[in-house]
């Protein structure tokens, strides 16, 4: 584990690609677990555990 994000899940923002247009967009943690997995996170006010390899972010859900 890389630490913990200065910011909370649902002001968190990362770099997404759109599959269809290849675009990148910004999305918040929070939002992602809604878009993608039709998920609310039940504590988007908590900081999010982030792992790093080779300079990429990755995010790891804090298991509520």
């Amino acid at each position: 584990m890389w630490g913990v994000s200065s910011v909370s899940a649902e002001k968190l923002q990362f770099d997404v690609e759109d599959g269809a247009t290849g675009r990148k967009r910004k999305i918040t943690v929070a939002e992602y677990f809604k878009d993608q997995y039709k998920l609310h996170l039940r504590y988007m006010y908590m900081y999010c555990a982030v792992t790093c390899e080779t300079h990429e972010l990755r995010l790891s859900l804090i298991v509520e």
